[in-house]
């Protein structure tokens, strides 16, 4: 319960099969303060260069 008003950017891969994005979307409506980034070209790896750099990106915005 403590989690869910934890500031949080959940990025997904559009075409991730190992967690569907039916999941995040699950999550984000859980999460109140959460905003949820679909990745268009990506699947689960955050290897993935979209991923990598939506993960990137995040991780900056909380710098800030």
């Amino acid at each position: 319960k403590d989690i869910e008003n934890i500031p949080t950017i959940i990025v997904q891969g559009r075409y991730d099969i190992v967690c569907p994005p039916i999941t995040a979307y699950k999550l984000h409506k859980k999460m109140h303060h959460s905003r949820l980034q679909f990745v268009d070209i990506a699947g689960h790896s955050a290897f993935d260069t979209g991923i990598a750099k939506a993960l990137v990106e995040a991780t900056n915005e909380f710098l800030k």
